[in-house]
Order: C-alpha cells, then structure tokens, then sequence
C-alpha cells in the first residue's frame, strides 16, 4: 500500500502485521510507546511532530516485513539522538527485556552518531553493524529516504535549508551510499529487489535536491 510521507497512527495500523509471535508483537508495541514517550512534545525542523519521523520508518519497516526488532529499531533510531531523556542505548535496550534488549542496543548503539564523528566513520560502524544484522542497513536506508522526501526546515528559512540539504545530499552520495553498495552481497536473494529500488530512489532524490 502506497503511504504518505508522514503516516497517522491509524494508516500505520492498517499495514498488516501477520506471522508475528505476542511476544514478537509486544517488542514492536513497547518500541512505539518508548518513541511515543521520549519525542512527546517535541517537533521536527519542518514543524511535524518529532514522532512522525519514527512512525514513517516504523511503517516501512512495518511494510517491509522486517523482524520484530528491525521494527523495534525502526521506532527507537533516534531517541538517543533526539529523545527527550537523551538515554543510551543500553538504556533503550533494557526497556525489551534480556531476549530482545541486546539486538535493539546493538542496532542502535550503531544507528546512533556520535559527537565530534565524521561521515565516514559513522558510515563505517553502520557498515559493520549491517554485517551482523543487514536489517540496521535497511532502517538506515528508510531513514535516509524519509528525510531526502520531507522539507528540511521552515519556509522562512529557505536558503538556510538549501544549504544544509545540499550538505546532506552529498553525505547520501559519497559515504552512504558507498557503504550501502559495499555490503549489498549480504542481503539477502530474496530482498534484494527492495535494496536495490530502495537505494536507487534515495539516489535520485539526493540527486534532485543538488540541482
């Protein structure tokens, strides 16, 4: 099903979610709430709500049949960055219990940059992460995507947003995409069809945006 670029809650629960244990169904709950908890309040660049952001990633992962904790992750990816409480990974992780906690904690400790870190050398531990777990890649990309396909900023503050846009885009065209073509060998046959679309449409909207 085609989504918006912004999903409501009620379009994100239409994606079904069928061959899921409780178990597995209760991680991705609990990763709404603690998306829902941590960027309550809180509003993008472009004036959404923050937690929009995590439910558009959330959606597609959600629609790309990504696990329990692909999902998870897809909600939480930038609570540390973003959230509220600023909690680390491993705190994140805690919250899903001793089975799923230390998957999440991983992916996310990945997925989050650190202060001071260079494109490349986040990019290299994103790739690293992805050889464990390929499914942190795919998060990464669904995040990449959202943020080529939304406005950056405020109509006011149009050739500020330019600026940073075009910054981002290179980011998505040098070291990003460089790590994504890097470790395409290990996704799997059978998703691979969603890599390579998926890679080819961040591309072109990165692309666009330094036109």
């Amino acid at each position: 099903m085609a989504m918006p670029v912004y999903p409501t809650r009620s379009e994100y629960r239409l994606i079904p979610l069928q061959g899921y244990s409780l178990e597995e169904k209760g991680v991705i709950s609990t990763a709404e709430d603690i998306a829902e908890r941590e960027h309550d309040g809180r509003f993008r660049r472009d004036g959404h709500d923050e937690i929009d952001h995590p439910r558009a990633i959330a959606s597609d992962a959600r629609e790309a049949r990504l696990s329990a904790t692909g999902q998870a992750l897809a909600w939480v990816h930038d609570v540390c960055e973003d959230g509220r409480n600023r909690l680390s990974p491993e705190q994140v992780g805690k919250e899903f219990g001793p089975v799923f906690g230390p998957v999440i904690a991983f992916g996310l400790d990945a997925l989050t940059r650190r202060k001071g870190e260079s494109d490349e050398e986040y990019y290299g531990r994103v790739g690293e992460a992805a050889d464990v777990d390929i499914e942190i890649l795919f998060d990464k990309m669904f995040d990449k995507r959202h943020f080529h396909r939304c406005d950056y900023g405020r109509p006011e503050d149009a050739e500020k947003n330019r600026a940073k846009r075009a910054k981002k885009a290179r980011e998505t065209l040098g070291p990003f995409r460089r790590i994504c073509e890097a470790k395409r060998h290990r996704v799997p046959e059978w998703r691979l069809p969603l890599f390579d679309s998926l890679l080819a449409e961040i591309i072109s909207l990165a692309e666009a945006q330094l036109n």
